[in-house]
């Protein structure tokens, strides 16, 4: 029989008192199932129902969510992928939309957005972890609490004004955050705390209220990141800053309407940014305006 998972989580675990300031084989015997949401299936039941190797395929916008779906490690791997409809995950209120324990390798979220929630995907435990070609709005992908020997990998993101940072990683979790956009986010746009070591490349930190990249506690950033730009904020607080980082107006196409694909005459398009290539997110996708009459 499969055991209901989703269970609400207590608000604000593990964000109260930080701040930037100071391959798995399932084994379970069973042929993969690949779960069709919210066209067969709510997304509740299948998270319910969901076994190690399994598929949830959000091809329509599923109704908010009342609790968070927690997902143990028994349940993994497991791929939650979508057709980028956004928004498509509604967290619910002050709760994260997903919570992990412990995620076997494999486990993957991806082309998914995400509305609300402070945290939006909570991280803990050991294992492996990635996120690719999603958006957040509001919220942030946080490993909090004991990420022992965890690593999480972040690419092609996008994350819109989030509460506190865009990714916050805690413990002994080791973090590769690849082609990333942190477009204003409340504290720092990447946090590296605890014991945590952090490989940051080729990623946009736009407009944080403090730090771009900020390390606390003994956080580490690693000497292979770089070709990053941080602009509109402190570029890095307690880490040392790669050489090849930028400080350049990215150049977005229509921040004013929250579209941050690049102009063709960005310093992040790779035809501008000498040996970095791509920064960010998106690659180019307007050309400036005309200038004035």
């Amino acid at each position: 029989m499969r055991i209901l998972t989703g269970i609400a989580l207590v608000a604000g675990v593990g964000l109260a008192s930080t701040s930037c300031n100071n391959d798995g084989s399932s084994g379970s015997g069973h042929d993969p199932v690949v779960y069709h949401i919210p066209l067969e299936i709510s997304l509740e039941e299948a998270a319910a129902q969901a076994l190690p190797g399994d598929t949830l395929a959000i091809e329509g916008v599923p109704s908010p969510l009342t609790d968070t779906i927690v997902f143990s490690e028994n349940q993994t791997p497991l791929v939650l992928t979508g057709t980028k409809v956004r928004p498509s995950i509604v967290a619910p209120s002050g709760l994260p939309a997903f919570r992990f324990t412990s995620p076997k390798a494999g486990t993957r979220i991806a082309h998914l957005a995400f509305a609300g929630g402070n945290t939006t995907i909570s991280i803990s435990g050991s294992g492996s972890f990635a996120v690719d070609d999603c958006k957040f709005s509001g919220g942030q992908i946080q490993i909090f609490g004991s990420g022992e020997n965890l690593t999480l990998s972040v690419s092609r993101c996008e994350f819109l004004r989030p509460q506190a940072f865009g990714i916050e990683v805690q413990s002994s979790t080791t973090l590769h955050a690849d082609k990333v956009t942190v477009v204003a986010a409340g504290d720092c746009g990447i946090l590296i705390t605890g014991s945590a070591t952090g490989q940051v490349t080729h990623s946009v930190l736009y407009n944080s209220a403090n730090f771009g990249i900020a390390c606390t506690a003994q956080g580490t950033l690693t000497d292979n990141s770089g070709c990053n730009d941080i602009f509109g904020s402190t570029p890095v607080g307690n880490c040392t800053e790669p050489a090849t980082d930028l400080h350049l107006d990215p150049l977005f196409c229509d921040a004013a309407h929250n579209v941050f694909t690049i102009m063709s005459i960005s310093p992040c398009a790779p035809a501008n940014s000498g040996a970095c290539g791509q920064i960010g997110a998106y690659l180019p996708a307007c050309d400036p305006p005309p200038p004035p009459p």
